[in-house]
């Protein structure tokens, strides 16, 4: 779902926590896209991969859904920063970042950081994106 005014466009992922806390799952505000922290949940099933990886790739597909709402894509990735309940999990996170369609424009480096709190599983994702398009 998508809400413009003038001068940016807020993109909802069907989360109850974007309603519950007022956010939007990303907003573009001209040519810069800014994807707020994404968990690896699916919001349409309530299902959470029982691993790291699963949920990288959860939380990759919800920004990928929410970018193709603002007419963009994974392969505009600028920066990328991750939030990990432990350093256990990098290989499995940078697995995935590595398959990933913004591995190959060498994005800046992914920012990994361990030992966030969360009670949704160990990943979480935050991204910016700019649009080189027009």
């Amino acid at each position: 779902m998508k809400q413009q005014n003038q001068n940016r466009t807020h993109i909802f992922s069907g989360s109850t926590f974007e309603e519950l806390a007022g956010y939007s799952r990303a907003v573009v505000v001209g040519d810069h896209i800014y994807v707020s922290g994404t968990v690896g949940i699916n919001f349409q099933t309530g299902k959470l991969p029982e691993d790291a990886a699963g949920q990288a790739e959860q939380a990759l597909d919800t920004i990928e859904t929410a970018l193709q709402q603002a007419q963009s894509g994974l392969h505009d990735v600028v920066r990328v920063r991750v939030f990990l309940t432990s350093p256990d999990h990098v290989p499995a996170i940078s697995s995935v970042l590595k398959q990933c369609p913004c591995a190959w424009i060498r994005i800046q480096a992914p920012n990994v950081i361990p030992y966030f709190f969360s009670g949704f599983g160990p990943v979480n994702f935050t991204i910016t994106f700019k649009k080189f398009w027009g």
